[in-house]
């Protein structure tokens, strides 16, 4: 590869990389409108859930918050396998947990209240 190539490819990677670190900082400075659910709201969710293979809800300490995404009210999870306490714990978004890889040891849950649909509950990815 020439030396003109490798400064223009060094150059859009610079380029990327300046974009996505104005993104995430620009990402958090956006205020997420929230509010808190009930545990029947909980527990209706949950009656319904579909676990991924090989997963049951039991053995999870289940975080749950509100947020509000286009117009829609969230229920959002966060499921902890072996967590200090299993069952369900309604929090506030800054108080669920934020980990990321884990596989099936983390589940995300995002439930559309108005549409009553999961929109997605999936293991974390594995890192």
């Amino acid at each position: 590869m020439g030396d003109v190539m490798k400064k223009g490819l060094q150059g859009l990677g610079l380029l990327v990389s300046t974009f996505l670190s104005m993104s995430v900082v620009a990402h958090e400075h956006v205020k997420v409108k929230s509010w808190t659910p009930t545990s029947k709201l909980v527990g209706k969710v949950e009656a319904e859930l579909k676990m991924p293979a090989g997963t049951m809800l039991s053995s999870y300490a289940r975080y749950y918050y509100g947020q509000i995404s286009h117009g829609h009210r969230m229920l959002m999870g966060e499921f902890v396998l072996g967590g200090d306490a299993p069952g369900v714990h309604i929090v506030t978004s800054e108080k669920a947990p934020k980990i990321l890889d884990g596989g099936c040891t983390l589940i995300d849950l995002e439930y559309d209240v108005l549409k009553k649909v999961v929109v997605d509950l999936s293991c974390n990815g594995v890192g």
